[in-house]
């Protein structure tokens, strides 16, 4: 999984970190608010390169609803004695979903954007060469 990722990333190596935060983040067994908030932190610098992300408003309130619902199942879990590790884990499993989701997108959406300014860079090459 990294060495393709560095492969076809290299020319951007910032958002190829951001990515690996974001998978290391995403394989640990009990995530923190602040290993999520490393690399949420990150994606504001690819805000015009990630305009295109498609499932952007599912994320949003998915991560949302994890955020809401993590605490709450800790504390039947912990406090309460009334719920058990399962649903602590089931919070856990479901904030991994929506951190693969997240990878997957914004990988996809940077690989379109390089794409198309790929495409309109010899579009445009091709247009100046043919008016001289």
């Amino acid at each position: 999984m990294i060495l393709p990722l560095t492969i076809r990333l290299s020319h951007r190596p910032c958002f190829l970190a951001f990515i690996f935060v974001a998978i290391t983040a995403m394989l640990k067994s009990y995530p923190s608010v602040g290993d999520s908030a490393l690399y949420l932190g990150l994606i504001a610098l690819f805000i015009n390169e990630l305009a295109g992300m498609r499932f952007s408003f599912f994320l949003l309130n998915g991560f949302t609803g994890i955020a809401l619902l993590s605490p709450v199942m800790y504390n039947l879990w912990i406090w309460r004695g009334t719920g058990n590790a399962n649903f602590y884990f089931a919070t856990a499993l479901a904030y991994a979903c929506f951190e693969l989701i997240l990878i997957v997108e914004s990988v996809g959406t940077m690989l379109s954007y390089d794409r198309s300014l790929r495409k309109l860079l010899t579009l445009n090459t091709v247009h100046q060469t043919g008016d001289t």
